[in-house]
């Protein structure tokens, strides 16, 4: 009778320590899932304000193409970056010549400009800085094709009449000295029998800016 006792006992004790174990590990489990939803949804706020205002670039950037005759454009003439950041920008291309072609936007080897904002080569689409005018006391002339780099699609193909607004990403080196960086995105003639070699330009300035 004592053995009955204490067998029924253990058995008691050893369900309590089941039943406790599984509450336990469904508080885990519900604990766990509040947190994935609360990261999820800090996430998605971030994530869903980045996408306005992406949005509301392009809206503006064809709206500027639809109501204009520019054939280049983009979403801003003034753009503020920290070295070593990027930052992003949107350009628009629209055709009007007669035919369906295909824009080149960064040629293989990105040809860059003259120090007078010249194209180098005529013939090959570029997007670069050019000149470099120092800030905040310094004193060395850079290179400002190094120190501002810029990322895109190389090329699109357009219908007569169509517009298209690309993601440019503009990135300042490590090094580049604070100052304003002027640039330019040069769109070459992709109509070989056209004597015009420019297709469309838009001018533009970088200002590197102290990191906050």
């Amino acid at each position: 009778m004592y053995k009955l006792r204490s067998v029924i006992k253990h058995k008691k004790g050893g369900l309590d320590v089941s039943v406790n174990s599984i509450v336990i590990l469904i508080f885990a489990v519900i604990i766990l899932g509040l947190g994935i939803r609360f990261i999820k949804s800090m996430f998605g706020k971030a994530s869903a304000s980045f996408t306005e205002v992406s949005d509301t670039a392009k809206r503006e950037v064809e709206s500027t193409l639809a109501q204009s005759s520019k054939r280049v454009v983009l979403s801003n003439k003034d753009f503020k970056v920290e070295p070593g950041q990027s930052i992003n920008a949107y350009l628009g291309i629209k055709n009007y010549l007669k035919s369906a072609e295909t824009f080149s936007i960064l040629s293989d080897s990105n040809a860059g400009f003259n120090s007078d904002g010249s194209p180098a080569d005529p013939s090959k689409s570029s997007i670069a800085c050019y000149y470099f005018i120092p800030g905040d006391g310094q004193s060395d002339q850079s290179d400002a094709e190094e120190l501002i780099t810029f990322n895109t699609l190389p090329s699109i193909k357009l219908a007569p009449g169509e517009d298209q607004v690309l993601k440019l990403i503009i990135r300042a080196d490590n090094s580049a000295p604070v100052g304003t960086y002027y640039c330019k995105v040069y769109v070459a003639n992709p109509d070989s029998h056209s004597q015009n070699k420019e297709y469309a330009s838009f001018p533009f300035n970088v200002e590197v800016v102290k990191s906050s």
